[in-house]
């Protein structure tokens, strides 16, 4: 291994890292509250091995593009085409480094349509960076790795170019205005956890605030994305609360311990209204004791309810 090779490796990292410092200072100089990335903890990198190196780059991007940077981002490769500059290779980019940490990360299923398209890819893009569908050598793993700097460079040179447009741009007040303000109206994944401690609370449920923030951040994003285009920040904060509550209501439900079935063979009695109101005051009763058996669930039930 090339001990000049892995230098440079590490300085065009390096290179991506002073980028993103250099966006946010011309950024804050157009507005204080235009910021493109939010601050990124990170470690320093490993290049060698070349496949440890790879994958620790995945993981930078991943943080940089989609939670550092994900609404600014998202926003000026939306102005690119304003500016004759590469928004789609941005995207593209965004969109790869998102599948390769899936592929990388994650247990992917065979049978599911989009783990397939994940890792065709993917396979499409080592094909084309080291001609495998998968590098399987150190020499394959350095050439995944230089292209996905060099396309990491270019992707912050075109965001910087961008901002650079922006800033120079007659109409660069309302520009900046809407940014910050689908920024504002982003939750990070730690306000969410926030608002999952107080619903909770609210509840009287003791839960794993953290794990089911991080379970079910990305599809109540979705959610939002869809259901919330030009909300305000307010408007935000009661969706998700909703969010949030209807969550942890399905949660409760899912694990009881007891289903229509048992109810009809415990009570023996047909399929009617009856099961329905049994099935509801269960549900009452499983969210103020979620520890309860299905044997002790349905003795309660036995005792609270007469037809």
């Amino acid at each position: 291994m090339n001990i000049e090779e892995q230098t440079i490796s590490k300085q065009n990292i390096d290179k991506i890292l002073v980028n993103k410092d250099e966006i946010n200072k011309d950024a804050v100089d157009i507005d204080p509250k235009f910021i493109v990335f939010e601050e990124l903890y990170y470690k320093e990198i490993k290049v060698l091995p070349y496949e440890l190196g790879f994958i620790y780059l995945v993981s930078l991007l991943y943080k940089l593009f989609n939670e550092c940077g994900k609404v600014s981002l998202r926003c000026l490769i939306e102005k690119m085409t304003i500016f004759n500059l590469k928004g789609d290779e941005c995207s593209k980019l965004i969109r790869i480094v998102g599948r390769l940490r899936t592929i990388l990360f994650h247990n992917l299923n065979l049978q599911n349509n989009k783990d397939k398209r994940t890792i065709r890819i993917c396979e499409e893009w080592f094909n084309d960076t080291c001609g495998k569908n998968y590098p399987q050598n150190e020499e394959e793993w350095k050439s995944c790795l230089e292209t996905l700097i060099t396309q990491s460079m270019n992707f912050m040179i075109s965001i910087h170019r961008c901002v650079e447009q922006i800033a120079n741009d007659e109409f660069r007040d309302e520009i900046v205005e809407d940014i910050i303000k689908k920024r504002s109206i982003d939750l990070s994944q730690g306000e969410f956890e926030e608002l999952v401690h107080i619903v909770a609370n609210n509840m009287g449920m003791n839960i794993d605030c953290e794990m089911l923030t991080e379970r079910k951040y990305q599809d109540w994003k979705k959610i939002l994305n869809y259901s919330t285009v030009q909300k305000s920040r307010e408007a935000i904060i009661e969706k998700s609360t909703k969010l949030i509550e209807c969550t942890l209501l399905v949660d409760i439900e899912l694990g009881m311990p007891i289903t229509s079935s048992d109810i009809i063979d415990s009570f023996n009695i047909s399929p009617s209204r009856d099961v329905g109101k049994l099935m509801k005051l269960a549900f009452r009763i499983y969210s103020d004791d979620n520890s309860l058996t299905k044997e002790k669930l349905l003795e309660i039930l036995h005792k609270k309810y007469f037809f």
